[in-house]
């Protein structure tokens, strides 16, 4: 064989054969780790733009959401639901890092209990009392704030409040007592939706159910905290005669304190709920035997957690 040595080398995809000379190939073999290094600066420069891709969307989400969340137009149903803030605590809550909402819960907290009615003076210059339509609109505005923080609470995925609990509570961050009562809110939310929405009440798909096996979950790691009666928010309205809500008299308050038992109840309901409406009839769509299948699987999947559950509150519950 002559001294000339053959090599097929793959670049991009495509083949490249010939003879080379020796020092051809050493040039070839040398130039290799530039390349990989090449390479590497390419995918690194890629990952690069992608976070920051991803923090752009993240901060475009957060420059659309929060004027929707502070927005007093969006204030005008806020019990038992804040109806209007739903969809955009969802979409700030999915994206917004720990840093980023720790200084927003600080805000809308102190916001919460410091907004006032707008002062008017008279003719002389004298202030003038505040008038019903103004401590009302003060009062909103107040249990606004405090709704649109518990929707985002609500809806922070598990790592970002582990992240949290972590930096401000374990470590005694500068927001730990707004952490706090961002927990407390977080589970507040997750009661009253699961209670209140018509969504958590009727499980017309298994999707509708391992979205309330989430949210009760969520629910259930707050009610074992160690620090659990710690967890607590409070409102307090100026309208002497209260601020009104849905189906029962004025309320001039506020007063919030996590029970453990929380998580129990929550549980029973999500197992009487599936019960009663997945275990008793077939669900639209299913046509046949495969998808019926998958549908109990899934089914028997997530009513063991259930059960799971609910018999741990129990054996907890009987041993105290």
């Amino acid at each position: 064989m002559s001294a000339r040595k053959f090599l097929t080398v793959i670049v991009g995809g495509a083949v490249l054969a010939g003879a080379l000379s020796s020092c051809a190939l050493k040039d070839m073999i040398y130039a290799i780790p530039d390349m990989n290094n090449k390479l590497s600066a390419t995918n690194k420069g890629l990952n690069n733009m992608g976070a920051t891709m991803n923090q752009m969307a993240s901060g475009t989400v957060a420059i659309n959401a929060i004027p929707q969340l502070e927005n007093y137009d969006n204030y005008s149903v806020l019990d038992p639901l804040p109806l209007k803030l739903l969809s955009w605590g969802n979409l700030l809550g999915n994206v917004i890092s720990v840093d980023q909402f720790v200084g927003l819960a600080d805000l809308w907290l102190n916001q919460a209990n410091a907004i006032g009615p707008v002062q008017t003076v008279d003719t002389n210059g004298r202030l003038l009392p505040p008038t019903a339509a103004e401590l009302y609109e003060a009062d909103t505005t107040r249990f606004g704030r405090l709704s649109a923080l518990m929707t985002v609470a609500g809806n922070l995925p598990e790592d970002t409040v582990t992240q949290l609990m972590q930096r401000e509570i374990v470590e005694g961050g500068q927001y730990e007592n707004d952490t706090f009562s961002v927990l407390a809110l977080r589970a507040f939310f997750i009661q009253n939706l699961l209670a209140n929405s018509s969504t958590y009440q009727v499980f017309a798909t298994i999707g509708d159910l391992k979205h309330a096996v989430t949210y009760a979950s969520a629910v259930d790691r707050i009610a074992q905290l160690p620090y659990v009666k710690r967890l607590q928010f409070s409102l307090t309205f100026l309208e002497p005669n209260g601020y009104p809500v849905s189906g029962g008299p004025n309320i001039t308050n506020i007063q919030f304190t996590m029970d453990p038992s929380m998580a129990p109840q929550i549980w029973n309901q999500v197992e009487m709920a599936a019960t009663n409406d997945l275990s008793f009839s077939k669900p639209d769509g299913i046509h046949d035997a495969t998808q019926m299948q998958k549908f109990e699987a899934d089914y028997n999947a997530q009513m063991k957690v259930v059960r799971a559950r609910v018999q741990y509150w129990q054996s907890r519950v009987r041993a105290n």
